[in-house]
């Protein structure tokens, strides 16, 4: 994450020096707003988890949580730990 931040900056920084582009492909054509950037990623109240509270979900806590809750635990633990992808090998004990 800390990386895009980086490289987010150094692409489009926060000064008001004006950079002139060298062609239309040029990155720096773009000028990203910074005020609804911040907007658009300030976490909104939600009745869910809190984002990055997911980590430390434990059998104890699935017991009390809420539908909501259990809804965001899922949909965050398939985005980070399944991979849908295609195998890179397969198995030649299993055909298929």
């Amino acid at each position: 994450m800390s990386l895009i931040v980086i490289a987010t900056k150094l692409s489009h920084p926060f000064d008001d020096v004006e950079r002139i582009p060298q062609g239309e492909a040029d990155p720096t054509t773009v000028k990203v707003d910074w005020a609804k950037w911040r907007k658009i990623m300030a976490e909104a109240p939600t009745k869910g988890l809190k984002r990055g509270e997911e980590i430390k979900i434990t059998d104890a806590n699935v017991m009390n949580m809420s539908g909501k809750q259990m809804d965001d635990y899922l949909d965050w633990y398939q985005r980070t730990w399944i991979d849908d992808r295609d195998p890179k090998s397969k198995c030649s004990k299993f055909p298929g």
